[in-house]
């Protein structure tokens, strides 16, 4: 079906009863939007969980509008990990929580309220998108119906970091939408594509899996519009624009346009297809959903787990290749799947294992998917035979309650931290991830034998696991056990020695064990990885004190005092300790 060239207004009165297909459009639109606020309405009292508690809670850069601009300027987690080369460049995101902080504090009700509208807002936005695509305002409506409820959305919408894929959706929409808009538009249309233009640029600063857009929209130009690839790349030359903009901000935010953990690529490509399926899996069957799953990479090429699910991508692929050949939206719903799907599988290098497959990555690709269910619905009910067009409403209502109530169902573990990491560690046994966030939450609730216990099994899951490894121990340097700690800091050092704040509590189990020689190298290290570390200068002047060497002693007090004034109370009681003899 190829889409007129002429707004949707004027397209209104090209054939009899649009005005009923519009009405009852809207209708399904706020059916959409009424269900899917009751279907999320218990996240209203759930908390702050998972990373809400670091990236929220204990993040300063969001208590104060003068951190705006260091938003902008280095990558997401730099506020907890300032000397790690970080992958996530997300000021626009960043700026959104920094806006609710201020706002709201620390009560998560109007935080979990502001992430729900989002959804909402992007819910609505698939109406207008699908409207535009099809030209059918009932299917848009179911289109609507499918995203708002889709259960695959829970851990977007739930949990409150997660709303950056909300966030991001909405300007992906409202970019396309534009793009379309200036593509109709016999008047300032260059004004509109600049429009877009602007928006997809926030989306990209919003999350970087934005930046397929170009591709969708040359697809479309190319399917709907019957232009020439070429063709298409020339007029869409606001969108690389704006794209060159994004690349070159955040190649200079991170000192470079990624940073890869150095895992074997190997491994990274015998496993794709075991991600690429577990992601078709859960955008088709949105069942058993969980904040981790569990991984393992594929090491042989003989492993079923990678040749069973190469050939049923094959299977899939042939197949939608061959219904992408009779059906225009079929062929616009694949290229939207796989484009937007397509960062979360080329930054697998940039991912732990274990860290390779999460629901969020589905958020925007799913439109793609309800997209396609929708209008096959719809065609099923157009259809002539009377027993085809009652089984697609049928249908659609069982879809429909099927999806609202495995929303409500499964967004129940999201309500605090304990439930989440209990709940994912029971669906994935095996994942090492899962265990370790469950021993850490155990921890922070004073439960220390049972951490303990969860933390050592985290390790037999996975033994080269550099979080589990690092959280385990600082639970043994708590509880004195200091040689252990050193042994589990080593160990996490081996496998990733880029964390100041590790060589600096490997210096301090070793410094209370007694050895000097080996806390003063690990002292030295985490000021070459980060210079900036608070104590670190202390800790130092007062291993010098203890062997006698007075001046490099006072000399490392004094740096700590001019860096760190707020923290070197003990520093300088020391360095007048000194200075009064």
């Amino acid at each position: 079906m190829t889409v007129p060239d002429v707004s949707f207004g004027e397209a209104s009165k090209l054939r009899p009863g649009r005005i009923s297909e519009a009405k009852l459009g809207r209708r399904l639109l706020l059916l959409a939007v009424g269900l899917t606020f009751l279907s999320y309405l218990a996240t209203l009292h759930f908390g702050f969980v998972y990373d809400d508690l670091p990236q929220i809670i204990g993040n300063r850069t969001l208590t104060s509008w003068r951190y705006l601009p260091s938003l902008f300027l280095g990558h997401t987690w730099k506020f907890l990990l300032p000397d790690w080369p970080g992958n996530y460049y997300r000021p626009i995101f960043m700026s959104w929580l920094l806006l609710n902080r201020m706002l709201w504090g620390l009560n998560p009700m109007p935080w979990h309220a502001c992430a729900l509208a989002l959804h909402l807002i992007a819910t609505s936005m698939t109406f207008v998108v699908a409207r535009q695509v099809l030209d059918n305002d009932i299917e848009a409506g179911v289109v609507a119906v499918l995203f708002g409820l889709h259960p695959i959305h829970i851990e977007s919408v739930a949990w409150i970091s997660g709303a950056t894929d909300p966030l991001m959706a909405i300007f992906v929409l409202a970019a396309f939408w534009a793009w379309i808009r200036g593509g109709r538009a016999h008047l300032y249309s260059s004004a509109w594509r600049w429009i877009a233009a602007v928006l997809y640029l926030l989306a990209c600063l919003t999350k970087e899996t934005a930046v397929p857009l170009p591709i969708v929209v040359i697809a479309f130009d190319r399917l709907f519009n019957k232009k020439g690839f070429f063709q298409s790349v020339r007029q869409s030359w606001s969108l690389w624009i704006a794209a060159v903009v994004y690349l070159t901000a955040r190649t200079l935010a991170l000192h470079g346009f990624e940073h890869p953990l150095g895992l074997p690529l190997r491994q990274i490509q015998l496993t794709t297809p075991a991600i690429i399926w577990g992601y078709m899996r859960l955008l088709i069957w949105p069942v058993g959903l969980s904040v981790f799953y569990d991984t393992p990479p594929v090491a042989s090429i003989v492993d079923a787990r990678f040749w069973l699910p190469l050939i049923l991508g094959i299977a899939a692929l042939a197949a939608a290749f061959w219904a992408s050949r009779r059906s225009h939206v079929c062929a616009f719903s694949c290229v939207w799947i796989g484009s937007f799907l397509a960062p979360a599988i080329l930054g697998l290098p940039l991912f732990h294992v274990g860290e390779w497959l999460h629901d969020r990555y589905l958020y925007l690709p799913s439109f793609g998917f309800c997209l396609l269910l929708g209008h096959v619905l719809f065609r099923a009910w157009e259809s002539q035979v009377p027993l085809l067009k009652r089984g697609s409403v049928a249908l659609s209502v069982v879809l429909a309650a099927g999806m609202c109530f495995a929303t409500t169902w499964q967004e129940q573990p999201w309500a605090n931290s304990l439930f989440l990491f209990t709940h994912s560690a029971a669906q994935q046994p095996t994942s090492a991830w899962a265990k370790g966030y469950l021993a850490a939450e155990l921890l922070r609730r004073g439960d220390r034998d049972d951490a303990a216990r969860t933390y050592e099994e985290a390790l037999k899951l996975d033994p080269h696991n550099w979080r589990n490894h690092c959280d385990y121990g600082k639970l043994l340097y708590d509880e004195g056990q200091y040689r252990r700690a050193d042994e589990m800091f080593t160990r996490a050092l081996a496998i990733d020695p880029r964390d100041g704040n590790t060589h600096f509590i490997q210096g301090l189990s070793r410094f209370n064990d007694g050895d000097f020689a080996a806390a003063e190298s690990s002292f030295s290290e985490a000021l070459r990885r980060n210079a900036n570390l608070p104590q670190v200068h202390y800790m130092l002047g007062y291993l010098f004190e203890l062997e006698g060497k007075i001046t490099a002693a006072r000399a490392e007090y004094i740096v700590e005092i001019q860096s760190h004034p707020e923290t070197a109370k003990s520093a300088q009681e020391h360095l007048s300790r000194l200075e009064a003899k």
